[in-house]
């Protein structure tokens, strides 16, 4: 099983928030590594200076230096993916609303 992580659980790993003890227990039960896209990683650089009030937070040079072995990026091929969702908007779009972004 892969575990992928969005930028709300990388937040609770690299800052100390409230989140932060139920994702450790998360963690220490199903293991690493975590699995992040670039979109997530830009997000999170955006979000760590946001909280962080620096260009460059501590934070953010933590999960850089846990890139490839804690954190690992995933391939994703964004032809594949509007592929993908193209095919779930032509099925299910007629019959339901979809939020798209």
């Amino acid at each position: 099983m892969r575990l992928a992580a969005d930028t709300n659980w990388l937040q609770a790993i690299y800052f100390d928030s409230s989140r932060s003890p139920i994702v450790d227990r998360f963690l220490r039960r199903h293991g690493l590594p975590l699995f992040v896209s670039a979109p997530v990683l830009l997000e999170c650089r955006n979000v760590f200076s946001r909280i962080a009030g620096d260009g460059r937070p501590a934070e953010w040079v933590h999960l850089e230096s846990d890139l490839g072995s804690r954190i690992q990026r995933l391939p994703l091929s964004w032809e594949e993916i509007v592929s993908a969702a193209e095919d779930l908007i032509g099925r299910y779009s007629a019959h339901s609303t979809l939020g798209t972004l």
